[in-house]
């Protein structure tokens, strides 16, 4: 399993990853002063997906979104490392995808 860049791993998205997530992860890190950044959820099967009762259009099939830790960034700090769809459960996950087409922030 191949390194995908300097700190994040394939074995971390449990499936293919675009490129342009990895890069943003890894902007995303460095704007926090580059503390270790944790993948609660990366790639999903679509047969997961709705097994955890994810959108049916998920940016994690298509290996753009990853779930983080509630807390480890901002939304205001997300934008600037490059996602353009940020989504927020309470204390739980925090959602970033970088998604085509427009910008979307939603709370579930």
């Amino acid at each position: 399993m191949p390194q995908l860049s300097a700190h994040f791993h394939t074995r971390e998205f449990h499936g293919p990853v675009h490129p342009e997530l990895v890069r943003s992860l890894e902007r995303l890190r460095t704007l926090r002063g580059d503390r270790p950044l944790k993948i609660i959820s990366g790639y999903r099967s679509t047969e997961y997906n709705r097994q955890v009762g994810g959108a049916k259009k998920s940016q994690h099939i298509l290996g753009r979104a990853a779930d983080i830790p509630y807390g480890y960034a901002t939304a205001q700090e997300a934008t600037q490392a490059g996602f353009r769809g940020i989504g927020t459960k309470g204390r739980f996950a925090i959602h970033v995808d970088v998604r085509t087409g427009g910008a979307a922030t939603w709370a579930y």
